[in-house]
């Protein structure tokens, strides 16, 4: 997908691809919370068509599991994770 730049701040340039990269993997963070399962082999491959690398995808997931693992609610999994 060809690349637009979208928003300026400073000296940093963001891209529509990032944008929608971040969007998907946000989407795909959601599916899991959700136990959406069935959606998240679409969304991974949206992600990467928009320059998702395996570990960003894989930290996702990780996340996911960590959290499930540590029986935290809903309401706090993973919110800032994606962007840390």
């Amino acid at each position: 997908m060809k690349s637009q730049t979208i928003l300026r701040g400073g000296d940093q340039a963001v891209n529509s691809d990032e944008v929608l990269k971040v969007t998907t993997l946000l989407y795909l963070q959601e599916a899991l919370l959700k136990e959406k399962y069935e959606g998240c082999k679409e969304l991974i491959e949206i992600a990467k068509k928009f320059g998702a690398q395996q570990s960003e995808i894989k930290e996702v997931i990780a996340a996911y599991i960590r959290d499930k693992a540590g029986g935290q609610n809903g309401a706090n999994r993973n919110k800032k994770r994606l962007f840390t």
